[in-house]
């Protein structure tokens, strides 16, 4: 199986320093732009399938890709961002400091009414488990969220929670792993935004083994 993981476009949300959580986000007109060139990027992938978070911001991002493949694109609640709870909408400062004020780790606070980062990488590997069940030789794409993504690392490279949070996931970065669940994964790509910074035509070859 490989597998392309793919962070939803700029957010009106993200410029602002909005949590937005699992609040649908608005992408800016940039993050539109990154949208179609991340599509661009990947239009000569043959995926078997594409699979997204149903909210909005990321299944946007996910629809561009799709304009150039002929596959199902099945939203998935397993693949939407962390659950800020009562903090979703409001400035991230404000649950940076209820963490402060817990007298707890931060990567295991929990937001009224949210999900810490166990959470999150409890239903990461719910979704791989059902995702190497149903695609063991596919090429598939995924389109989800920023801790997501790295709670999904935490998994792959088995990174604590603390160290898979310093990898930095940008906006409609690439990520390229292949494997599976019983002999592991190799990466083959991580957090690449060539297609941002280059023509994205240009950036379609580039790929970086760890």
């Amino acid at each position: 199986m490989k597998l392309y993981l793919v962070r939803h476009g700029q957010t009106e949300e993200n410029v602002s320093g909005i949590l937005q959580g699992q609040n649908h986000g608005t992408l800016t007109p940039w993050g539109r732009e990154q949208a179609q060139r991340v599509a661009l990027r990947l239009r000569a992938i043959r995926f078997d399938a594409i699979y997204t978070s149903d909210l909005a911001r990321a299944h946007e991002t996910a629809q561009a890709i799709a304009a150039y493949h002929h596959v199902p694109v099945y939203p998935a609640t397993l693949l939407r961002e962390r659950h800020a709870g009562i903090f979703q909408g409001r400035h991230i400062s404000e649950m940076v400091q209820a963490e402060s004020d817990a007298g707890i780790d931060h990567t295991e606070y929990r937001p009224p009414e949210g999900e810490n980062y166990r959470d999150v990488r409890q239903r990461v590997a719910t979704f791989l488990a059902q995702l190497n069940a149903a695609h063991k030789r596919d090429t598939i794409l995924l389109v989800s969220h920023g801790r997501w993504m790295r709670m999904f690392w935490s998994l792959i490279l088995q990174k604590s929670i603390p160290d898979a949070l310093a990898i930095s996931q940008a906006n409609t970065c690439v990520n390229v792993v292949q494997g599976d669940l019983t002999a592991g994964f190799e990466v083959e790509l991580l957090n690449c935004t060539a297609h941002l910074t280059a023509h994205p035509e240009a950036a379609a070859g580039v790929v970086t083994r760890t």
